[in-house]
């Protein structure tokens, strides 16, 4: 149970972070939206940990820390949409929408943790 209110704690903490930039890299205006927070940790947190730090993912395969990458939103899209190495493709499972949503949320986790790279 202490964990589950963790990982809730720690959903809520993302979902209040806004992000820096838009799919298209241009500002966001401030709609309150925290849908790229959620969705990554629907989507992506299994692998690569609600924090973003990677670590061992299923099958004992290391997942990346997505804080320590050098890719812009567009790229990022990409790499959701077509996947990567050992990284499945999304593209048939979530939408073109939720994808541009994770890819910001990603760039923004990317600008805050300059410190990571």
């Amino acid at each position: 149970m202490k964990r589950i209110n963790i990982i809730v704690l720690i959903t809520i903490s993302l979902a209040a972070c806004e992000p820096l930039h838009k799919g298209d890299g241009t500002s966001p205006a401030s709609d309150g939206s925290a849908g790229g927070a959620q969705l990554f940790v629907d989507n992506c947190a299994r692998c690569h940990q609600v924090t973003g730090q990677g670590g061992p993912a299923p099958g004992g395969l290391p997942a990346p820390d997505i804080r320590q990458l050098t890719k812009s939103p567009a790229e990022l899209r990409q790499i959701i949409i077509f996947g990567f190495g050992k990284m499945p493709s999304f593209k048939d499972s979530i939408s073109d929408a939720q994808i541009s949503e994770i890819a910001d949320y990603v760039a923004a986790q990317i600008e805050r943790h300059a410190q990571y790279r």
